[in-house]
């Protein structure tokens, strides 16, 4: 196998098994491969659909996206010129690799997650670093039901290319906790101003990410086994 490898890790919506999902480049293309946790063994998944690496998608990896038993990332192309951005999935439940339906933000630069049990896509726009839109999909997998909910103003000076933020949890109390630059930030969404909280990144490549309580042990999916193809 030619080439580094990109992994998801995901339950089906019952949680009664834990999968890693794999895709990498070989010789014949993009491929991708399944691990059941317990059995031991990869099974190979042929090729992927789309011509993409998972490990290059950090959008994928940096921030909550599995929803609906099924991880999300972006998947960008180009026809005639254009640029192209949509959004692909892995469903755990059915083993296989699909296509959601992306929000209507034209041209613009966005990042995907996961906000109220609702897929959502926080759009920026090019000419304007101090403000950006966060859409919902009300409705998963339907193309109509993308909202645009919430407008970000007032935000920090970019300190660096790629300065986004990231919305982590919505509180009761009007107010958003958010991920700017792996610090956490407090967005009070009737006043539109940000405040800066104590929660800091302690160590190089480390994201912060809401929490969602589950079934599933992570004393069973984290302990060691023996793998074999």
């Amino acid at each position: 196998m030619d080439g580094k490898k990109g992994k998801k890790i995901g339950a089906s919506e019952d949680g009664n098994e834990s999968e890693v999902v794999q895709a990498f480049y070989d010789r014949g293309g993009p491929k991708s491969e399944l691990y059941i946790v317990g059995t031991g063994s990869w099974k190979s998944m042929g090729n992927v659909p789309y011509c993409t690496n998972l490990e290059y998608h950090h959008s994928c990896f940096k921030f909550n996206t599995f929803l609906h038993g099924a991880n999300h990332w972006l998947e960008y192309s180009s026809f005639n010129g254009q640029r192209i951005i949509s959004i692909v999935c892995f469903d755990f439940e059915n083993d296989m690799f699909r296509e959601v339906p992306s929000p209507p933000k034209g041209d613009d630069q966005f990042m995907l997650g996961v906000i109220e049990d609702s897929l959502c896509a926080c759009c920026f726009c090019d000419d304007d670093p101090y403000q950006f839109d966060i859409w919902v999909m009300k409705d998963y997998g339907v193309k109509e039901s993308w909202t645009k909910q919430f407008r970000i103003e007032h935000t920090f000076l970019p300190d660096r290319l790629g300065d986004y933020y990231y919305p982590l949890i919505l509180l009761k109390n009007g107010r958003m906790l958010m991920s700017h630059n792996d610090q956490d930030v407090c967005y009070n969404l009737k006043e539109k101003r940000f405040k800066k909280t104590d929660i800091s990144a302690k160590q190089f490549y480390f994201y912060l990410s809401a929490y969602t309580p589950c079934f599933v042990s992570l004393k069973d999916v984290a302990k060691g086994e023996q793998i074999s193809r």
